[in-house]
């Protein structure tokens, strides 16, 4: 098959597909509409049980098909971290440490470039131009030396298929 014929079918069944989830969806409807009833009565049921409960007293109530209970929930504890950061803060050194933990984490974006731009010899386009990208070495540099990369691993990635249908303006 050509490009034009294959990218036709492509539409075609794509254009059957919306067609049958918009036929699907008139079908659900009833059982969808049933469906929301029902949850109507559990709702009710829910609450109407809740209320026996509440009544009777106790932390639970059973029967041969099964219970209803009152489960102890811990408290709920609500920060706010901006008043609490800086409440921490203001306490001693030592309880400070207790309370704070401090995170580290890799520029990757910033490195990358860098690597890039004192490697430009072996890259072209942001990619890496060497097929055998295992046995490279990447240096960074600065004015008294330059630096081995280590923890960075560059692969060749396939290119990615991808496909497009013009829409017909009439």
């Amino acid at each position: 098959m050509d490009l034009e014929k294959c990218l036709k079918k492509i539409k075609d069944s794509e254009l059957d597909i919306e067609l049958l989830k918009r036929e699907n969806e008139k079908l659900c409807l009833e059982n969808n509409t049933k469906i929301e009833k029902l949850e109507v009565v559990i709702d009710t049921l829910e609450k109407e049980l809740e209320k026996k409960l509440k009544e009777s007293g106790k932390d639970k109530l059973e029967c041969k098909l099964g219970s209803i209970i009152f489960k102890k929930m811990p408290d709920e504890w609500k920060y706010q971290d901006e008043i609490l950061m800086a409440w921490i803060i203001s306490l001693p050194e030592k309880l400070k440490r207790l309370f704070l933990k401090v995170v580290t984490t890799i520029k990757k974006a910033e490195l990358k470039k860098q690597i890039m731009i004192d490697n430009s010899m072996l890259f072209e386009n942001s990619k890496i131009m060497d097929d055998d990208t295992k046995n490279i070495d990447l240096f960074l540099l600065n004015e008294e030396r330059s630096y081995k990369v280590e923890g960075i691993e560059i692969s060749h990635q396939s290119p990615k298929f991808s496909y497009t249908i013009k829409n017909l303006k009439k």
